[in-house]
């Protein structure tokens, strides 16, 4: 099995990044940055890079809406998006990845991708 890594980098420390074949853009940086953040993720795609485009749940505190990942994902032609979650709350998750789906313009996207929120047997959150 073959490990890859994509690594998410702020806006001034792209460069550090542009070596890796697999990239993982913040949704909400591509939409306030869009002339330079993004235009690199979309060049990078252009280059035959695998571009994920994140929903920003850990770095913002609380996921986009569908509409705002769909047109971050939009401006960096991404790959691939992850669909809205909630850290620890699988009810919430669930909810949010089918209220995506349910948004036409994010199905244009062949792959999403869901993010899955796990407990320990012990019922302790494994985040």
């Amino acid at each position: 099995m073959k490990l890859r890594v994509a690594p998410i980098a702020p806006v001034d420390y792209l460069d550090y990044c542009e070596d890796s074949k697999y990239q993982m853009a913040l949704a909400q940086l591509v939409l306030e940055h869009p002339k330079d953040y993004g235009a690199t993720y979309r060049r990078w795609r252009s280059e035959g890079k695998y571009v994920m485009m994140d929903n920003g749940t850990a770095e913002r505190g609380a996921p986009l809406v569908p509409s705002e990942l769909a047109t971050a994902a939009e401006i960096c032609d991404a790959n691939e998006v992850v669909l809205p979650d909630k850290l620890g709350d699988t009810e919430w998750t669930i909810n949010a990845h089918q209220s995506a789906l349910d948004y036409e313009p994010l199905r244009r996207w062949k792959q999403l991708g869901g993010v899955v929120q796990l407990r320990r047997h012990d019922g302790r959150k494994v985040w």
